[in-house]
């Protein structure tokens, strides 16, 4: 039973046409598409709405149609479309729906205010269902409710998932399929998504110490210092003089020069290997100085080694991507219609600066293989490199 059905029998009223007070907004469209990535949960909240306008953008800009952002300005921010976050009264909020070509949304109060108004309305769902929390107004032909994979399982009406979100299961191409769908639009995307890492929206730059970053460069963006890729610290100490950095090393940084500049320290990230330094964390732990620790060493060799460093941390003990983990992850994601091949491409937010150039990952760069820009973020995958494969939380793979 529809929530708004529960409600009017428990109350004993009658279900009449909802009202809300509309006010003018100027828009200089005639024709558009409003988009509302926001929610009041983080389990209702679609990580993957860039994914959706790159694969609808060129077909709606051939049809004339414009694509429109609204909600809360602490809502994500979508790339390349217009903004209105945080620009409209609710009222205005109405206004704007009533007079939209479509409406894409999670669960969340505009896909209701659409479906009043009988604008075609796509929403997604993830926690919650559509049986339960699906817009009750308008004509059903308007309405397009995609629900997440749940495994078997019944929604858990929570307000943040355990582990991964349950809605980001819904793949970008079935969203923008829908979208044309419901635009009556005679086309069809063949995008096939075969993984999205959790990490994947995180826009990150690991700088290789032969490179200073700019100041002003993508300041949205967290920055790393790769001291284990190259260890300068004179070229550590131009950057840090600039602007915040977490720093990656697999050797002790001089103490001194981490302390002249530690509001601009972020995390040292110490990769602990044979010979590591047990003053190195004890100095850095006098000095304020956030350390994380990681390994790649076998567990038979870290008995002693955690002991040692005991005080100064937990040892995040990784595991190399094998060939054997490979053929597993495989078997996890592909199906009869998609397989992964030498043809398979990827996207990711992570970027890695050297040589004043851009690179997707470490193998390129000792490759020798740079992109123009960070538009450019999209690869074919290495099936069996495992340097690749380290990187997999941060990386989109699909087949077109």
């Amino acid at each position: 039973m529809n929530l708004v059905e529960r409600y009017a029998s428990d109350c004993g009223l009658k279900i009449n046409k909802p009202f809300l007070y509309q006010k003018y907004f100027p828009i200089p469209f005639d024709k558009y598409i409003l988009i509302h990535a926001g929610g009041n949960f983080l389990s209702k909240r679609y990580d993957y709405y860039n994914e959706v306008v790159e694969l609808i953008f060129p077909i709606l800009k051939e049809n004339g149609y414009k694509l429109v952002q609204i909600g809360s300005e602490n809502d994500s921010e979508l790339h390349s479309i217009a903004d209105l976050r945080g620009k409209t009264s609710i009222h205005q909020t109405a206004y704007l729906i009533r007079k939209a070509a479509l409406l894409i949304g999670n669960d969340s109060f505009c896909v209701h205010v659409a479906a009043a108004h009988n604008t075609p309305t796509i929403t997604l769902f993830g926690s919650t269902s559509p049986h339960n929390h699906g817009a009750y107004f308008g004509s059903q032909n308007n309405k397009k409710f995609i629900q997440a994979d749940l495994k078997g399982l019944k929604p858990s009406f929570s307000a943040q998932d355990e582990g991964t979100k349950v809605i980001n299961r819904i793949k970008p191409e079935e969203v923008a399929n829908t979208v044309l769908e419901l635009l009556k639009l005679d086309k069809k995307l063949d995008r096939k998504t075969l993984f999205i890492g959790e990490k994947y929206n995180d826009f990150i730059i690991e700088v290789v110490m032969d490179t200073v970053v700019s100041p002003n460069s993508f300041p949205q963006a967290m920055l790393g210092a790769r001291m284990d890729l190259n260890f300068d610290e004179e070229m550590l100490e131009k950057n840090l003089q600039i602007r915040p950095l977490s720093i990656t090393t697999d050797r002790p940084i001089n103490i001194d020069l981490l302390s002249k500049y530690r509001q601009h320290v972020g995390a040292v990230i110490y990769e602990i290997k044979e010979d590591y330094s047990v003053d190195f964390a004890k100095n850095l732990m006098m000095n304020a100085i956030k350390l994380h620790l990681f390994t790649y060493l076998p567990e038979d060799k870290l008995g002693l080694i955690k002991l040692d460093l005991f005080d100064y941390g937990i040892i995040d003990v990784k595991e190399k991507f094998t060939l054997r983990k490979f053929e597993d992850f495989k078997k996890t994601i592909e199906n009869d219609d998609n397989k992964l091949t030498y043809n398979t491409k990827y996207k990711t937010m992570k970027f890695l600066a050297a040589d004043n150039k851009w690179y997707l990952n470490e193998i390129d760069w000792k490759n020798n293989k740079p992109i123009e820009n960070l538009e450019k973020n999209q690869g074919k995958i290495d099936l069996k490199n495992p340097y690749f494969w380290d990187n997999l939380d941060y990386i989109y793979i699909y087949n077109e």
